[in-house]
């Protein structure tokens, strides 16, 4: 049950308001108490708004029931708005500062059947480097993945993990890989939940993708990554959505990249029709680029990257899109002009 004394019912009401705006002005997606940014910045907000009301409240004026002169008659639980406001302050420095920046977060080991990451720290990359995969957060929170070889204990591999990354909203991290088959993970700061899993229990039966193994806990399976293709005109590299939320549109952009393009025309063009192939959130990207045109160069543009303003004869771009919601050719050209000018 509630208590509070005049207006000290405006509390948790501004809470609530203020950490609804918090997650309208920033589009966090995890709100859940143990998030400690999105707590943090509604503490902080919270703070100076309920402290400057408290501070219109202070008094020493004469409680009427029973005569005795009060501090203030506005109080939330017995404790005057001013405090609630101080106090939410100390609250956000705290989350803000030790609460937000975890250096060795470990994803719940009851979402996957993957490696043991308890105590794991970051660890470098693999000596033998081949392919190359982006690991893409398209989220507005920072996101961690990390890459393993193996999903068994032993002393010599105490938990398989061979890289684990922060990565920022809505960037991209680069890392290189001896061929071969892994576990790729996507997982969110503070609680470590599972964002996404490559690949996931429901992997089937697909010896060219998935590589298949017996553990003490039942059968598990790596993603497959293949030695890159000897042609240099290909493209070999793979992207990883760590939202798994966001997939990816592959769009033949070459008209766009050629010199003297403009903003105009290509809002206009029809880019539904140069859509090379859609992809999936829920697996490693990694389309047979080259299979699309023969004899000429094939050049792939990721997210955040920036298009060519002049190319070759034999030069074909695609750009890879993120796939967020309904993707209208409207929303097709837009994301175009972006990577273009």
């Amino acid at each position: 049950m509630l208590v509070w004394r005049g207006g000290g019912i405006i509390v948790p009401i501004l809470i609530f308001i203020i950490g609804w705006i918090v997650i309208w002005t920033t589009g966090i997606q995890d709100t859940s108490i143990g998030n400690a940014h999105f707590m943090g910045w509604t503490c902080f907000w919270s703070s100076i708004v309920i402290t400057i009301l408290g501070l219109g409240t202070v008094g020493m004026g004469v409680d009427q029931e029973t005569g005795v002169r009060a501090w203030t008659h506005h109080t939330f639980f017995w404790i005057p708005m001013v405090i609630w406001g101080v106090g939410l302050g100390f609250l956000s420095g705290y989350l803000l500062i030790f609460r937000d920046k975890p250096e060795d977060p470990s994803p719940s080991s009851n979402a996957i059947a993957a490696p043991d990451t308890e105590g794991a720290g970051e660890t470098t990359q693999p000596e033998n480097k081949g392919r190359i995969v982006h690991f893409y957060n398209a989220s507005n929170d920072t996101l961690f993945f990390e890459v393993a070889d193996s999903a068994e204990v032993s002393e010599d591999d105490p938990d398989g993990v061979i890289e684990r990354k922060k990565v920022p909203p809505h960037s991209t991290f680069e890392g290189s890989y001896a061929p071969g088959s892994y576990i790729f993970a996507g997982f969110t700061v503070g609680d470590g939940d599972i964002t996404n899993l490559i690949p996931d229990k429901k992997a089937k039966k697909d010896d060219d993708r998935y590589e298949f193994f017996k553990g003490k806990d039942g059968k598990y399976a790596h993603r497959i990554l293949g030695e890159p293709t000897k042609e240099t005109d290909d493209y070999d590299e793979a992207w990883m959505s760590l939202d798994g939320k966001t997939g990816f549109m592959l769009v033949n952009v070459t008209s766009a990249c050629e010199e003297g393009a403009a903003k105009d025309a290509i809002l206009k063009a029809d880019w539904t029709s140069a859509m090379a192939e859609e992809y999936p959130a829920t697996d490693l990207v990694e389309p047979k680029y080259k299979k699309y045109i023969e004899g000429e160069n094939v050049r792939v543009v990721g997210p955040g990257e920036k298009l060519p303003s002049k190319i070759g004869e034999k030069d074909n771009y695609y750009l890879l899109i993120p796939k967020v919601g309904k993707m209208d050719n409207k929303a097709i050209a837009q994301a175009i002009v972006k990577a273009r000018f």
